[in-house]
């Protein structure tokens, strides 16, 4: 109580366990959610928001609602402000403030007092807020005098900005800065981070205040890592104790990574002066040799060892192809959860090849609403009618392939990636995902003694069914002057407008995504679009859509796009 006629206003951060229905119902003024702009914590913050706001919906009031944006500048606040606070607003019905942007912390900067309660068992949060509710507001009198012993805290800016300046003690501008120098060309003159060069750390966009250049990183352990050049050694002790001591803060600021404040962080310092750090081996350093001229990886000691025997390669590097052949696609596994196709009817006309496609260097965005890399097809294949296929296809891609139905429609979708080497051939494929170690039934395929189809195409003719390279040309050709405007037919929306609530993605995408429940395995046989189109049950009897008739009807080719955009993954881009 004592301590309380001193505090004017309480900070409560509850402990990890409390749940939004205890947190709702000590009826506090405001509730301000911590986080970063990346994209896991945008998805954090409004699952927090969703459970609250939903703890609120039993009969308890929920007071202002805000987000404190950690280590981002204004303009970036206010975006990632903008776009949490409209989704909230559409889908929860909540008001969602900026209550502060701090672009960075000082470790030598302290803005509040804390009170702890070293001892077990901790208070619960009921107990915690009733001690609050006790204490007394602070008397004019010894406000006056606390004022006068400390420096008064700096104005909250306006609230254009909605921002927050920390007490100045001492006083430090808190402008945003950019890290620089951090990172160092490689041979295309592009920046590498240090953390590049090491095993099983991942970089963390944070810096510590004064000491840029250096960077932080965590392993799968939740360990920190500083990582500094040589001529930057100096503030490796710094910037590690700014680490410990703001270990929970940036395990806020990046909640996809599991980082332990309790661990002492590892130093790495580079060089490419070894004799100048000589004095330094056998410390808890870690020395990194790094030549400005060349890329190090996987360094080992220098020795004597044994001169290890050297296969032949088997490699023709002539070929720039390689040869498949499987044996049986009807002899498969029971247990992945995928049709069993039917030989008696010879269910598998075709097989389908597809290639994996990188992203873009830096390309981070959303590519779809489902898990599935970015794809294309390099073409189809005939499965003879024992089940088996021989392809030819490029070599030194990672492909994959789908076995399809008379219509083109998926059967088994492989999930998993191969490759080929140059010249290289692999002549005794059992099955499509077969059991391990287990005869196909088939070994003496009919489609070993036939020429294997070239699939060894050039990359201009491989197909891209993305919804937005090949499905969005035929709804702006063919539906949308039907399913668009402001009475849609069959009330389905297909505009190619995007959604403000999704902007990488076009409303056609959306609603389509929403009508087939396509789910975590896109499948055009179980698709309903595709039964829409085709006239199959529960549309039986209406015939295909568009009318075959029509000017907007679809040719074949269009139909199997659509097929193909599905079994493919439904990938936007």
């Amino acid at each position: 109580a004592d301590l309380g006629r001193h505090i004017g206003t309480w900070l409560v951060r509850p402990a990890y366990d409390v749940t939004p229905d205890q947190m709702i119902r000590t009826q506090t003024d405001r509730v301000t959610i911590l986080t970063s702009v990346n994209d896991s914590a945008i998805v954090k913050a409004y699952q927090e928001i969703k459970l609250l706001s939903e703890a609120a919906s039993h009969g308890a009031v929920l007071g202002t609602l805000g987000v404190a944006v950690l280590g981002a500048d204004h303009e970036t606040a206010g975006r990632f402000h903008e776009h949490l606070r409209h989704t909230t607003a559409s889908f929860l019905s909540y008001d969602l403030s900026l209550a502060a942007c701090v672009p960075r912390v000082d470790a030598a900067v302290g803005s509040a007092g804390r009170v702890t309660f070293p001892a077990e068992p901790y208070p619960s949060l009921d107990e915690l807020m009733s001690w609050v509710r006790a204490a007394q507001p602070p008397p004019a009198a010894v406000a006056e005098e606390t004022r006068h012993e400390e420096p008064e805290p700096a104005p909250v800016e306006a609230a254009a900005r909605r921002t927050v300046k920390l007490a100045p003690k001492p006083r430090i501008e808190l402008e945003s800065k950019p890290p620089s120098g951090t990172r160092e060309p490689d041979k295309q003159g592009a920046a590498v981070l240090l953390a590049g060069w090491v095993d099983d750390v991942l970089p963390l966009e944070t810096r510590s205040p004064g000491h840029e250049r250096l960077e932080i990183a965590v392993d799968p352990a939740g360990r920190l890592h500083v990582l500094a050049h040589e001529q930057d050694m100096r503030g490796l002790s710094v910037v590690a104790a700014w680490a410990v001591a703001h270990a929970e803060l940036i395990a806020r600021a990046f909640p996809d990574r599991w980082i332990d404040p309790t661990a002492n962080p590892v130093l790495h310092v580079f060089t490419d002066r070894p004799a100048s750090l000589a004095d330094l081996h056998g410390s808890d350093l870690r020395l990194l040799y790094n030549d400005p001229d060349y890329h190090e990886f996987d360094a080992v000691v220098i020795g004597d060892r044994p001169v290890p025997p050297v296969k032949p390669s088997t490699l023709d590097r002539s070929q720039d192809s390689g040869v498949f052949t499987v044996e049986n696609v009807y002899f498969r596994q029971d247990r992945d959860g995928q049709p069993r196709p039917d030989l008696s009817i010879q269910e598998v006309r075709q097989v389908m090849v597809i290639e994996g496609i990188q992203r873009p260097k830096d390309d981070r965005g959303t590519i779809g609403r489902t898990n599935f890399e970015r794809k294309r097809v390099i073409g189809v294949a005939p499965v003879q009618r024992d089940g088996s296929f021989s392809i030819r296809v490029p070599a030194n891609i990672p492909i994959s392939f789908n076995t399809l139905d008379s219509l083109g429609r998926a059967i088994v979708i492989k999930r998993n990636w191969v490759s080929a080497r140059p010249g290289g051939e692999f002549p005794k494929c059992t099955g499509c995902n077969g059991p391990r170690g287990m005869d196909s039934g088939n070994p003496n395929p009919i489609a070993a003694t036939l020429p294997p189809t070239d699939l060894n195409v050039p990359e201009s003719q491989r197909v891209d069914v993305s919804f937005g390279m090949g499905i969005e040309p035929i709804i702006a050709a063919k539906c949308v002057s039907c399913h668009g405007g402001g009475t849609p037919a069959g009330n389905l929306n297909l505009s190619l407008a995007k959604d403000v609530n999704e902007p990488l993605f076009s409303l056609a995408y959306q609603n389509i995504f929403e009508m087939d429940s396509f789910g975590s395995t896109p499948r055009s046989r179980n698709s309903k679009l595709i039964n829409r189109l085709l006239g199959f049950e529960p549309f039986q009897g209406a015939g295909r859509h568009p009318d075959p008739n029509s000017a907007d009807a679809l040719t074949d080719d269009e139909l199997k796009k659509f097929m193909n955009w599905i079994d493919l993954g439904a990938q936007y881009r």
